[in-house]
């Protein structure tokens, strides 16, 4: 809980880059939001899975793992293309998530992605009345 509304901030910035049999582990993020744009997909998810079928079926996909209202983890797949280029997913940040290895080709995936935060040093307006807001004069 807060006693103000903050603006929203960029916390962090980065670019991907994953060549073949390379991949992101299941893991999360300390912010508000997150996201993914991926700028170049060389490949085709479908034909990522159907190689060694059976034994990589999830090969190249993009995975949000979160909880359903049972508790039972459930799945989310992205199944990447050269067509989703450009595309963005935006997810809550603490929500786990992962990239599963390309194996087709030897061409860089690349992506940006970021995490949005709230910026405690500028605060937008007082919620709550009850506490006074520090930087007023009136305090």
């Amino acid at each position: 809980m807060t006693t103000h509304i903050h603006d929203l901030t960029f916390q962090k910035f980065w670019a991907n880059y994953t060549g073949i049999g390379e991949y992101q582990a299941l893991h999360n993020h300390d912010a508000i939001w997150s996201f993914v744009v991926w700028l170049k997909i060389p490949f085709d998810g479908m034909v990522e899975a159907k190689e060694q079928a059976g034994f990589r079926p999830e090969a190249s996909d993009f995975v949000l793992v979160y909880p359903d209202t049972c508790g039972q983890l459930k799945k989310k797949h992205y199944r990447l293309n050269p067509h989703m280029d450009g595309m963005m997913i935006f997810f809550p940040s603490d929500m786990n998530h992962l990239v599963y290895p390309h194996f087709t080709t030897e061409e860089w995936r690349i992506s940006i992605a970021g995490d949005i935060a709230l910026n405690s040093e500028e605060v937008v307006t007082q919620v709550n009345p009850e506490f006074p807001d520090p930087k007023s004069t009136n305090v």
